[in-house]
């Protein structure tokens, strides 16, 4: 598989997929997991290559079911294809999150186009 800087005036990378695994966790132990669209490849390619798009910018973040913010990280630079990142299901004081459904949210801004996908998130200690 390569990795290609994404091309000048190419269409933007996009979120087509989020979730969490394990999903329901026992432990509060996620990992976040969403997957950008390949520009001009179609979602099924397993030979499409892999675009990196150094400006682009993801941000996860954690919500209760009425959306007040729980928890955010941003990553700059995103690549195209399946994204991962481990979240200790704590809270932006780093209090661990009680039992219960949370949202996910993973947000990618690249070349000027935000695309979104929200998923549910559940903790079962």
């Amino acid at each position: 598989m390569s990795v290609i800087a994404l091309p000048a005036g190419s269409a933007a990378i996009e979120v087509v997929k989020a979730l969490s695994y394990p999903n329901p966790s026992t432990d509060g132990k996620v990992t976040l997991y969403f997957e950008s669209s390949a520009p001009g490849a179609s979602a099924s390619a397993l030979s499409a290559p892999v675009f990196f798009d150094p400006d682009a910018r993801a941000e996860l973040s954690i919500y209760t079911t009425s959306y007040r913010l729980l928890w955010r990280t941003a990553v700059v630079g995103v690549r195209s294809g399946g994204n991962r990142y481990a979240w200790e299901g704590r809270d932006l004081k780093d209090a661990a999150l009680s039992n219960g459904t949370y949202l996910f949210r993973a947000r990618v801004t690249s070349r000027g186009k935000t695309t979104e996908k929200t998923q549910y998130v559940i903790i079962l200690r």
